[in-house]
């Protein structure tokens, strides 16, 4: 049997249920609260910081929502972002597609040496390993989840 085709595209306000259905898959495997809706995910989508075409992304394997991630900048400072990014554990190639993606919007999105701030919760080792892999490093642990940050090296930085 032949795997299923992964494919990360932009996610839409119909898309909002299954959404919540991934992150609730998220937080139970991981030991927080599976409480989001489809409700409430629908008013993602008209959220200032977010442009739902280009800094929401959604893994879609076999024609099911599989994974989500997004990237924000809140307010007009581009010099920090936010990357959020669930998928249930277990799936470390979704994981690594879905970071591709978000910083490749990262680097359009922030000013030359942004900081990415990446929070992961404890439970999440695939999510945890690829930002480690992807040079991300711990700056602050909290009870559930750990902070990581990457900057990127300015041009000209041994």
């Amino acid at each position: 049997m032949q795997p299923a085709e992964l494919a990360v595209r932009a996610p839409t306000p119909r898309d909002a249920a299954g959404i919540a259905e991934v992150l609730n898959a998220h937080a139970s495997a991981t030991g927080r609260p599976a409480d989001e809706t489809g409700e409430r995910v629908e008013r993602w989508f008209e959220l200032e910081d977010l442009d739902p075409a280009r800094d929401m992304f959604l893994a879609v394997e076999g024609g099911k929502i599989v994974g989500y991630a997004d990237v924000s900048a809140p307010g007009d400072a581009r010099d920090v972002l936010n990357v959020d990014l669930r998928v249930p554990p277990g799936r470390l190639h979704i994981v690594e597609r879905l970071m591709e993606a978000v910083e490749r919007r990262a680097a359009e999105l922030g000013d030359v040496g942004a900081c990415i701030r990446a929070p992961a919760n404890d439970g999440d080792d695939d999510y945890r390993a690829a930002l480690s892999r992807h040079g991300f490093r711990v700056v602050a642990q909290r009870d559930f989840d750990t902070e990581y940050r990457w900057q990127p090296a300015h041009e000209g930085d041994a």
